[in-house]
């Protein structure tokens, strides 16, 4: 799984908890694109990455963040380089006495 692809999904997660609209874990896996087994993985993984606490609520069929002001979204514009260094091209063509 490339990076962004993990970045995005932490992120399309992230609303869904912090909005209480996941729906029960088949749900949620699929808006997730993930199968419901790795869905379970995913969020051990992420509570104890991000330090939150997960949890599921039978009545409403949703995860939630149980601590208000949890979160596990990743800022995309805190990956962006800030500065672009120029790349030198070093390699000059090989004159016909090089050859």
């Amino acid at each position: 799984m490339s990076l962004e692809t993990y970045i995005e999904r932490l992120n399309r997660m992230d609303s869904l908890l912090k909005a209480k609209r996941t729906g029960p874990p088949k749900a949620f896996a699929q808006e997730v694109q993930i199968s419901e087994r790795h869905l379970y993985e995913f969020l051990e993984e992420v509570q104890s990455t991000f330090n939150t606490d997960i949890r599921y609520c039978r009545q409403g069929k949703t995860y939630y963040f149980f601590r208000e002001g949890d979160s596990i979204a990743v800022p995309v514009e805190k990956l962006k380089p800030k500065k672009q260094f120029p790349v030198k091209n070093t390699i000059s063509p090989l004159s016909d006495n090089q050859k």
